[in-house]
């Protein structure tokens, strides 16, 4: 895996389960080190650059029984913020995310979504250079998943280099580049029309009225019709050709009786691009391990 982030950039990790991002975001803060190649974070070792990390993790690592204003004192602790800098600091940090009226309430009674703020407003307490961000919305409602985003646009702008892991593909929209990994390796890495243009594929939104039977024809018809990707009641149909595409989609759902509710050409997602990445890799780990097995059973000797 071989990557850069600039400063003030908001870079996107986005992969399935297993992919390695949190492993990466774990040797990006300097908790384990890599069993090869390098890391190097403003210019140091991981380990050296630590005062200068801010670090949420995957799972909610602040104690439940200390008060929000006492996890902020305990996180600049760590971080050697000066006590005649941190009251100001911390005031400050929590009136942007509206938790300054709640500092006396214990942290095990704040809901998802808090919780999260408060993580993050304790990652943000040292002004630290790089936030490192490990899936930080996670179980944490749209609203708050808004608000969350919005001040990482803030940040961002005042400089601070953010990397952030999401299962939230709307999310990582918002992020000026974005990387797709999968099994530990980069696969794409670019901004989000750049990723687009890669997929080199116009999709085409249809709605019908026997869902899963119209993706099986259409699936079955070939010519401009590369992927199918079912999306709540509707089908995104990759094409080559938009107008092509269209008239293809209309003429098949036609000779199989079903009805054409809606059709219309519309822009691919990131989505569409993560889904036909990630088939495209499953196929390739298939044929890797299925393709020897087959020659060796056909001709009698391995490759």
């Amino acid at each position: 895996m071989d990557f850069s982030v600039k400063r003030g950039e908001i870079f996107g990790l986005i992969g399935p389960d297993g992919a390695g991002k949190t492993t990466t975001f774990i040797i990006l803060a300097g908790v384990m080190e890599a069993i090869s190649g390098e890391v190097v974070v403003l210019g140091k070792q991981p380990r050296a650059a630590r005062l200068d990390l801010g670090y949420v993790t995957q799972k909610f690592s602040l104690y439940a029984d200390l008060s929000i204003g006492e996890n902020m004192r305990y996180s600049a602790g760590l971080r050697q913020v000066p006590e005649d800098v941190f009251e100001a600091r911390s005031q400050q940090l929590l009136k942007r995310v509206d938790l300054h009226r709640f500092t006396d309430r214990l942290t095990g009674q704040l809901s998802g979504g808090m919780k999260q703020k408060l993580a993050l407003c304790c990652a943000l307490v040292a002004q630290p250079k790089v936030l490192l961000l490990d899936e930080p919305t996670t179980e944490v409602d749209p609203v708050s998943r808004r608000e969350f985003w919005d001040l990482l646009a803030t940040v961002a702008a005042e400089g601070v280099t953010v990397v952030a892991a999401t299962p939230y593909l709307d999310e990582a929209e918002r992020c000026s580049r974005i990387a797709l990994i999968y099994e530990g390796e980069l696969q794409q890495i670019g901004t989000l029309d750049e990723l687009r243009d890669s997929l080199g594929l116009s999709r085409i939104e249809v709605r019908a009225g026997e869902l899963l039977k119209a993706e099986a024809v259409l699936s079955e018809s070939g010519e401009q019709i590369k992927d199918i990707q079912t999306f709540g009641d509707r089908l995104d149909v990759m094409v080559t050709d938009a107008d092509q595409g269209q008239q293809q989609i209309r003429r098949v759902l036609e000779q199989n009786n079903i009805a054409l509710k809606d059709m219309r050409p519309d822009e691919a997602t990131l989505e569409n691009v993560f889904v036909n990445q990630f088939r495209r890799d499953r196929l390739t780990v298939a044929l890797a391990f299925f393709l020897p097995l087959a020659i060796l059973l056909i001709y009698g000797y391995a490759i």
